[in-house]
């Protein structure tokens, strides 16, 4: 617990996103250099079907899901 509340004495605050988000078909094993390109794309434009963060998700079908 103690590492956990103090978290901020031994880690540097990351900004903007650090992970990304997209669907892929079944079966399908995205490669580290098309999650590279998603979360660019996430960096520049912001959340979007096509990359998009946990903060800001959206359905299969394209649509923000609210919650």
């Amino acid at each position: 617990m103690y590492f956990l509340k103090n978290r901020k004495k031994w880690s540097n605050e990351i900004e903007g996103h650090s992970a990304v988000l997209w669907y892929i078909e079944e079966g399908e094993i995205p490669t580290l250099a098309e999650a590279e390109e998603k979360l660019d794309l996430l960096k520049r434009k912001g959340s979007s079907p096509i990359a998009f963060s946990m903060s800001e998700v959206y359905d299969i079908w394209g649509q923000k899901r609210e919650e």
